[in-house]
């Protein structure tokens, strides 16, 4: 899970949730790790935080990481007995595609130029 935080400067750190510790009192509590890449969640910026105290910060958690994609109806995609997914365009071409998400009955893909039109279900005629 990804972690986006408010920095006191206005700007935006970035870390990655490293352990969930047991809630309490209907909260909970989580451990930051630096996001890949980086060596430390505040960097050059951990100086302007309090050294001693208490600093609330807001943040994020990205309990999904966003996805991106031409959204389709999930019965417009195919899968072939060797994993590989395609969609049916309007002419009957069965056209490779990449699914990156699915939910509530719909599909992120990608390998679909936008504006395609696709067969629902996925069949061709």
């Amino acid at each position: 899970m990804s972690v986006s935080i408010a920095a006191p400067n206005g700007g935006r750190w970035k870390a990655i949730v490293g352990e969930r510790l047991a809630a309490k009192d209907d909260a909970s509590t989580v451990l930051l790790r630096p996001a890949a890449g980086s060596t430390s969640v505040c960097a050059s910026e951990c100086t302007a935080l309090p050294s001693t105290g208490t600093l609330l910060l807001e943040a994020t958690i990205h309990l999904v990481e966003p996805a991106s994609g031409l959204a389709v109806p999930a019965a417009a995609v195919a899968t072939g007995a060797d994993g590989t997914t395609v969609v049916v365009d309007e002419a009957g071409t069965r056209v490779p595609v990449r699914v990156s998400v699915t939910a509530q009955g719909w599909a992120l893909i990608t390998g679909l130029p936008e504006g395609s039109r696709v067969r629902v279900p996925a069949v061709r005629r």
